[in-house]
């Protein structure tokens, strides 16, 4: 194919320079599922003032809180997987911490839970053959809160370990 002008070259480079764009960023994003507050527990270590009655709530960046308790869980979609992001987590709506973490040497599917006995929240890749609180058919939706107890198996993910986060107050 032949081009006569200078313009009609440019034109093509840039439809195909988008085009490689859009393809790259399908395929660069993450998920971060936050997980129910197990049920049950012993709290005799945690010193953060939680209980089971209590309502965490959890924030990415500058996406919408969703609200985290033993009866709810939720996701967070559509997170770049090149830059760094900022978690906040309240409890009972008073800050009580946050931390920065990237997927960076990680997989792209990673869940945050809560340790009840230490008030610890941690950050691990969703292990093959995990449940974590993802809905089984996630939506293109950036939050996506669901109800205790609906998960969905992790099997195309690999683990690499938890990275354990301390409550500051």
């Amino acid at each position: 194919m032949r081009f006569q002008t200078p313009f009609t070259k440019m034109l093509l480079m840039v439809v195909c320079l988008a085009s490689a764009v859009s393809a790259l960023a399908v395929e660069s994003m993450g998920r971060v599922c936050v997980q129910a507050i197990s049920k049950g527990e012993s709290w005799k270590a945690n010193d953060t003032g939680a209980t089971e009655r209590s309502i965490f709530t959890v924030q990415i960046d500058s996406l919408p809180a969703i609200p985290i308790s033993t009866n709810a869980s939720g996701v967070f979609t559509n997170l770049s997987l090149a830059t760094n992001h900022v978690v906040k987590i309240q409890l009972d709506g008073k800050p009580l911490t946050s931390f920065r973490f990237t997927f960076k040497d990680r997989g792209d599917h990673l869940r945050l839970w809560y340790n009840p006995f230490y008030g610890t929240w941690s950050l691990s890749d969703v292990r093959t053959g995990e449940r974590c609180a993802c809905p089984r058919k996630p939506s293109n939706h950036a939050l996506q809160p669901t109800p205790d107890g609906a998960g969905s198996s992790a099997a195309r993910f690999t683990s690499t370990g938890p990275a354990w986060l301390s409550l500051g107050r």
